[in-house]
């Protein structure tokens, strides 16, 4: 790939200074081919395209405004970019807002295959592997989807910074369908890498068996209370985002999270377990440089050894916490790690392999009442599909009570974790 519209990050410190202002900005450019696939009328679309976007900031005295263009003329840019100047005087100002100095260069390429190598042949191939698996009696496939994705962005300021960061992905979904009496069920699964890698029978097997499941449940024997509970990876990892939520400055400066400044530097989650965002990770397609503001990207240990050791910031906050830029506005790959007992799940009476409806939790107090279904758990093994089991709590607690991670270790997005156990949480069947 190209480099992204050089032209306009090479005007772009000359149009600052034209202007009397200072300023960032992203150049993005990414290239995408897909393939999916709905049952509806056979439907196959093999589509490719390509999009820019050009995200500009601009600071003075104290006031910021914005520019969300998807155009490469400079031209137009210094013409869109002269009329959002004008506004700045009608902008409250805050002593907080500066382009953060930076002044450093870097260029790094984490393409792992050949983008323009892939055709619609070899994603075709991919849809057939889909269609060739042999389905249980009566599942039936509800969409599929297969996208490899090449992308480029390159940031400049008026201090002079220039970087530039190139990573390629390839991104695999499956959904089954299987017709019951009640209507029927649907599970879906899928999968990103930084590499070219191809539909996994393992994968499509594991959600064809869970479907199987579903379509069978049955009473659960236990009965309602507070009990353990053991939350599958990607149930856990809903949870996760949550309280990244609530860690980041922004959040806690607003008091719109459960959180106070003084509760950094206490316990957060039980002695031994972790948190941490790491820039870049071998095996990961959600690798990140560098922020929207330039600053390098650096590893963080939000949570460690249970201690709550860091904010997600952006320079502002930074500023008004007076605390250190990291470049971690939100978190990268965030890494969840916790002592690793299978035999914990003898602990719990029910696996969550579902919850819905987290935006109902309560981001302020942390309360939650999520409706769900899972496997109810004999010795740690599931004995049977219960549906309509209700969780509730307060995602505080949630984490302070957490006991063990078991296993199941995967990636759900950018964040890592495992199923775990967790205590002192209310059920109702």
């Amino acid at each position: 790939m190209q480099a992204p519209s050089s032209n306009i990050t090479s005007a772009l410190s000359g149009i600052f200074r034209e202007l009397s202002v200072e300023g960032f900005a992203n150049v993005s450019r990414s290239r995408e081919k897909s393939l999916t696939y709905s049952p509806m009328g056979e439907e196959v679309s093999i589509k490719e395209r390509e999009s820019l976007s050009v995200m500009i900031t601009v600071i003075k005295d104290g006031r910021k405004a914005t520019l969300s263009i998807a155009d490469d003329d400079v031209g137009e840019i210094r013409s869109r970019l002269e009329a959002v100047c004008k506004t700045l005087p009608f902008v409250t100002p805050d002593e907080d807002v500066s382009v953060p100095d930076i002044r450093d260069s870097v260029d790094a390429d984490d393409r792992r295959f050949d983008y323009s190598g892939v055709t619609s042949e070899n994603l075709s191939a991919e849809f057939e592997k889909i269609r060739g698996f042999r389905y249980p009696e009566g599942v039936l496939i509800e969409s599929f989807s297969f996208e490899v994705e090449e992308s480029e962005r390159m940031f400049v300021n008026s201090h002079g910074a220039a970087k530039r960061y190139a990573k390629s992905a390839s991104h695999w979904g499956v959904e089954l369908f299987l017709p019951t009496e009640s209507g029927g069920d649907a599970w879906y699964d899928s999968l990103s890498f930084p590499e070219f890698v191809g539909v996994d029978e393992k994968t499509v097997k594991e959600v064809s068996d869970r479907l199987l499941a579903m379509s069978s449940p049955v009473e659960a024997t236990f009965a309602s209370g507070t009990a353990t509970v053991a939350l599958e990876s990607g149930v856990f990892s809903e949870f996760l985002d949550i309280l990244c939520g609530a860690v980041t400055a922004e959040n806690v400066r607003q008091k719109t999270t459960f959180l106070e400044r003084s509760d950094l530097g206490k316990p957060l989650l039980p002695k031994g377990f972790s948190l941490r965002s790491a820039a870049r990770l071998p095996d990961s397609a959600y690798g990140r440089l560098f922020d929207g503001e330039g600053i390098t990207t650096e590893d963080l240990d939000v949570v460690s050894d249970g201690i709550w050791k860091n904010f997600f910031s952006d320079s502002k906050n930074a500023k008004k916490f007076d605390i250190p830029t990291t470049g971690n506005p939100g978190p990268s790959n965030l890494v969840f790690e916790a002592p690793v007992r299978p035999e914990a799940l003898t602990e719990a009476n029910f696996l969550f392999t579902n919850l819905m409806a987290f935006h109902t939790v309560d981001s302020i107090s942390g309360k939650f009442a999520l409706e769900g279904e899972g496997f109810e758990l004999k010795n740690g093994k599931p004995v049977g599909y219960v549906k309509n089991v209700a969780l509730s709590g307060n995602v505080k607690d949630l984490f302070a009570n957490l006991v063990a991670e078991t296993g199941n270790r995967r990636r759900h997005g950018n964040v890592v974790t495992g199923d775990v156990v967790v205590s002192g949480l209310s059920v109702n069947v």
